[in-house]
């Protein structure tokens, strides 16, 4: 979308709400709140101020699992705040409540649900906060096992909730331990497992095809954090060979699924969603309120979730997106889930031949792990620090990326030839999750040997 495209929709949007406002009798705005020349200079400031955002929008930013909106999901967005509609009830946003139902109803489908209960969140901490208290209350306080690299949220939730966790060890690929998780599970009262797809380190898919095998046999509840991972299920749907296919056609044997739209659904942040597959956990929420849920019989969203107040422009923007781009078929979301995937494994490819890096694990998703060659962790901590700083600041092709911090116990189980002399070991993180990441990644990758060769080695490029 051209830039002038993109103004003359924000001016057919103000110009839709104005026709919506002469619907209605006319009335005489407080002058005070009205925008004038004191409001313009404070919004030239933030303009200016915005400017030390980090390139996000940049094939360039390899680093935090960021990236821009979708144009229509920041339009989207634009337009229904303008009514500033509240989802909690359809007393405060009757249309945006019903276009949340609707987006809902399409996430279950790519998931497989035939039933099922959710609404959407301010983001992944809320929605998880919700699946691990329905897991609580359904499970009389048993005990919830997490995987120790899975996001911190669930443990810091713990406390949050007086709900208390077995953490499970990481297995040499990043994911949950099975038999470490089945030894706790024969030992401890362990009523709920939440397994996480697309770790936040690794990007790693614990193996929820087997874990489910287990599940019959404990009498566990079953909650899934694919946050970040779990729009790749419509690569799964389509049979793609990009994706661990056995492990994502077993989403829909979950009790519980967070998955965030804000991620890879490309919309604004805060975009996160909560479904659970039994709707009869709506019992649990059951709640009065005497000042809303007057104007309809219809179920209100407020009345299934834990946040009161939520924006009906998210559930509008997602709408419209998914809408455009739909998570059915091979023309829709699916086109930029393939581009990533593809430039993770191309990046994987170029390290694995790289004489100055060596990547970590391969990329299940679209994370990729490297750290520069070195005969000691110490060493590594150094050079990583080095390669991060000197990238950032690469003045005519700077590049972003993240830094990672492993325990050397299980560094050492993947590189035994290094020698361990840290606690710690800092390797480099990269999240390549705009489709552009694919047609870029080559000279990415040879300017980061170039900065590492020319100003880090002292080492020429063989």
């Amino acid at each position: 979308m051209t830039e002038q495209t993109y103004i003359d929709f924000l001016l057919k949007a103000r110009s839709s709400y104005e026709t919506y406002k002469n619907r209605f009798p006319d009335f005489k705005a407080y002058n005070f709140l009205t925008l004038n020349k004191k409001q313009e200079k404070i919004l030239k400031q933030l303009f200016q101020r915005l400017f030390n955002s980090y390139p996000t929008f940049h094939p360039n930013y390899i680093g935090q699992m960021i990236k821009p909106p979708a144009d229509i999901a920041s339009l989207g967005y634009f337009i229904a705040m303008l009514y500033n509609s509240n989802n909690h009830a359809l007393d405060g946003g009757p249309e945006t409540s019903y276009l949340e139902k609707e987006v809902i109803e399409e996430l279950s489908k790519m998931i497989g649900y035939k039933k099922f209960l959710g609404h959407l969140t301010s983001g992944g901490t809320m929605a998880n906060l919700e699946g691990l208290w329905i897991s609580k209350l359904s499970t009389q306080n048993g005990l919830f096992a997490i995987c120790e690299n899975a996001h911190y949220t669930h443990t810091r939730l713990s406390n949050v909730l007086d709900f208390k966790y077995e953490l499970i060890r990481m297995n040499e690929k990043g994911k949950m331990d099975l038999n470490h998780l089945e030894e706790n599970l024969k030992r401890k009262r362990i009523k709920t497992v939440v397994a996480t797809l697309g770790t936040t380190g690794f990007g790693a898919l614990d193996e929820i095809n087997e874990i489910l095998k287990m599940k019959s046999k404990y009498n566990f509840r079953f909650h899934i954090d694919a946050a970040y991972g779990g729009f790749f299920k419509i690569l799964a749907n389509n049979k793609s060979e990009l994706i661990d296919r056995k492990i994502f056609d077993k989403m829909n044997q979950a009790d519980s699924i967070v998955i965030d739209p804000h991620k890879h659904g490309l919309q604004p942040y805060g975009c996160g969603s909560i479904i659970f597959k039994d709707p009869s956990i709506g019992k649990f929420y059951k709640h009065d309120s005497p000042y809303t849920y007057f104007t309809s019989k219809e179920l209100h969203l407020g009345e299934v979730t834990l946040e009161c107040s939520r924006p009906g422009a998210s559930a509008a923007a997602f709408w419209a997106t998914i809408k455009a781009f739909p998570l059915t078929g091979k023309n829709g979301l699916s086109k930029v889930l393939e581009l990533s995937r593809k430039a993770a494994i191309r990046f994987y490819q170029l390290l694995s031949q790289s004489e100055f890096f060596e990547p970590v694990l391969y990329p299940e998703l679209d994370i990729v792990n490297y750290f520069p060659k070195a005969n000691s962790t110490s060493m590594i901590n150094s050079l990583s620090e080095k390669l991060f700083t000197n990238l950032m600041n690469n003045k005519d092709y700077p590049v972003y990326v993240s830094k990672y911090r492993l325990q050397t116990n299980f560094f050492s189980r993947l590189f035994p030839e290094v020698k361990i002399d840290t606690d710690e070991v800092i390797i480099l993180r990269s999240v390549l999750m705009k489709p552009e990441h694919y047609f870029y990644i080559d000279e990415i990758f040879e300017e980061m040997e170039r900065v590492y060769s020319k100003k880090i080695s002292g080492r020429k490029k063989h």
